[in-house]
């Protein structure tokens, strides 16, 4: 498993690894089944809306079966995401962005590198 949790900042943020996968949709659905049923756990212990949360789809197809998965994982732990940063939806993919931040209801951003979607997550009052 890519994901992980991960300390920037001294704030502990979840960092859901689904880059690289490309056309994989066995190896994407995989991963964030394992992150959600292994990771998710921590999330599940803390205040509703607290946890910051770094998506990386980088070199990842978002095909209908992603999106699909991408969806229900969003439903399962909205109520305890305060942000979420996602790298690697640029160009027309951006455009699925905005149905995954109305799913979450957080504040839910775009970046085309880890660093500056990191700085913006730790800005999170």
């Amino acid at each position: 498993m890519k994901s992980r949790w991960a300390e920037y900042g001294g704030k502990p943020v979840l960092y859901i690894d689904l880059s690289n996968f490309k056309d994989d949709i066995k190896g994407f659905e995989t991963e964030i089944t394992t992150a959600i049923k292994t990771l998710g756990q921590r999330m599940y212990e803390q205040p509703p809306h607290s946890v910051l949360v770094l998506v990386d789809l980088s070199n990842t197809t978002l095909s209908q079966n992603a999106n699909h998965f991408l969806s229900e994982a969003i439903k399962d732990t909205k109520k305890y995401v305060k942000r979420t940063a996602v790298v690697g939806m640029t160009g027309i993919r951006k455009m699925f962005l905005d149905y995954f931040a109305m799913l979450a209801n957080s504040d839910t951003g775009s970046f085309t590198d880890t660093d500056s979607a990191i700085k913006w997550l730790l800005a999170a009052k």
